[in-house]
């Protein structure tokens, strides 16, 4: 029995949470996504701060 996507457990809060663009990114840029999200907090926290 196929189960739809939108009925899985836990589907909305990983969808909430995973950073596709930064997934996307490492993936183009053939980095690490943990290298690639750090660098983008870093980059955003970095831009609150000034």
């Amino acid at each position: 029995m196929k189960e739809d996507l939108t009925e899985m457990s836990g589907y909305q809060t990983l969808l909430q949470t995973f950073d596709l663009e930064a997934w996307l990114e490492s993936k183009i840029k053939g980095e690490t996504f943990a290298a690639t999200v750090r660098e983008k907090w870093k980059k955003e926290r970095s831009g609150n701060n000034a």
